[in-house]
C-alpha cells in the first residue's frame, strides 16, 4: 500500500485512488464464460473482466499468474495458460488440490463472477519508482509504503531496498507491519527474517522500531522523518494480528479465516468494551486542569 504526501503547494490536492481495473492489487470482477473437465481433477475455465475496457487491455507474459478469489471461500494464484495475444478473455487450468481448488471445481460455473487481480509484493518497488520520480521532478513530496512481514520473502521487496538506498531516497518511508505471522505459519519458521532492523541497516537505510499499537509514539516517529538525512527510512511497527480480540490475537489461523456470525458478534463486544473504557479515559483527562494552569496555580500558592 503506497501514499504520495503533495509537497506544500499542493498540500489541498486529494490522493487519487484508480478505479478498480487501474490498480493490480485490487480484485476486479470477472465472469466465468465457459468451463471444461478435462480430467476428473483438472477444469480449464475461460474468463473475461466485465468491464469492457479492462476485459480488452488485460495482458500478461509466459510464466505471470494472477489472485483469484470467491468472495467468503478465499483466494490463491493460478498461472495462465492461454496466449499472451489472446484477447478479451483469458484461461485458467485448476487442479483440485485443497479447499479452494475444489470449491472452484465442485461450485463455480458458467456465468458466476469471481474476483481477480495481481499478486502482492509489488507496492514497495512502485513506491521506489515514485520517490525517484519526485527527486527527479525537483518535488518536496514524501512516499510512505506499508507492507507486512510476510511480504518480506518477495525478492522483488529485497530489489526495492537496494534501489532506494542506492539512489539515496531520503523523502521515502517504508513501514513494516512486524506482527511475526504469515499465511500457513510464523515468518520465522518459514523463513527467517530476523534480525530484521539489521537488515534493513545492511541494505543501507536508516531504521527505527516502533510499537505499532502506540500512537504516540508512531507520531513522533513520522514526525522525526527523516531517519537519517541522505537515508531511505524504515519504520519497523511491531504489532499483534488480532490485536484487541482475546480469541484472534496472535493467531496464525486467523491471518485467512473468515469469522463466523459467533465469533463476528464475540469480536465486537470485545472491541466495543474496550472503546467504551477508553473513552471514559478521555473524558477523565479532558476533565483534569490544563498543566500549565494546575503550574501557575501552584506557584501563586
Amino acid at each position: 500500500m503506497t501514499f504520495v504526501i503533495p509537497e506544500p503547494a499542493t498540500a489541498r490536492t486529494s490522493v487519487r485512488r484508480l478505479p478498480t481495473g487501474e490498480n493490480p492489487y485490487i480484485p476486479a470482477p470477472a465472469r466465468i464464460m465457459q468451463v471444461r473437465e478435462l480430467t476428473p481433477d483438472v477444469r480449464l475455465y475461460d474468463l473475461r473482466f466485465t468491464d469492457p475496457a479492462l476485459a480488452e487491455k488485460f495482458s500478461w507474459r509466459p510464466g505471470q499468474f494472477v489472485m483469484l478469489s470467491v468472495l467468503g471461500v478465499g483466494e490463491a494464484p493460478f498461472s495462465l495458460p492461454s496466449s499472451p495475444t489472446r484477447r478479451g478473455t483469458f484461461q485458467l487450468g485448476i487442479r483440485r488440490a485443497g479447499a479452494m481448488t475444489g470449491y472452484l471445481c465442485d461450485h463455480i460455473a458458467e456465468g458466476d463472477l469471481v474476483g481477480v487481480r495481481g499478486p502482492l509484493g509489488h507496492g514497495f518497488p512502485v513506491a521506489v519508482g515514485t520517490a525517484l520520480a519526485g527527486r527527479l521532478d525537483g518535488s518536496e513530496r514524501r512516499t510512505f509504503v506499508l507492507c507486512g512481514d510476510g511480504e518480506l520473502q518477495e525478492g522483488s521487496m529485497w530489489e526495492a531496498a537496494m534501489a532506494g538506498a542506492h539512489f539515496g531516497l531520503e523523502r521515502l518511508t517504508l513501514i513494516v507491519d512486524r506482527n511475526g505471522l504469515q499465511q500457513g505459519d510464523a515468518t520465522e519458521t518459514t523463513m527467517r527474517l530476523d534480525p530484521l532492523a539489521e537488515r534493513f541497516g545492511a541494505f543501507g537505510w536508516a531504521v527505527h522500531e516502533v510499537d505499532g499499537h502506540d500512537h504516540a509514539a508512531l507520531l513522533e516517529a513520522f514526525t522525526a522523518l527523516p531517519i537519517e538525512t541522505g537515508k531511505p527510512s524504515c519504520l519497523i511497527a511491531h504489532t499483534h494480528k488480532g490485536h484487541g480480540v482475546s480469541f484472534i490475537s496472535d493467531q496464525v489461523a486467523w491471518h485467512h479465516h473468515v469469522p463466523t456470525a459467533d465469533e463476528y458478534a464475540r469480536a465486537r463486544a470485545e472491541l466495543e468494551t474496550q472503546l467504551a473504557d477508553a473513552e471514559t479515559q478521555l473524558a477523565a483527562l479532558r476533565a483534569q486542569p490544563p498543566k500549565a494552569a494546575t503550574q501557575a496555580q501552584a506557584v501563586s500558592a
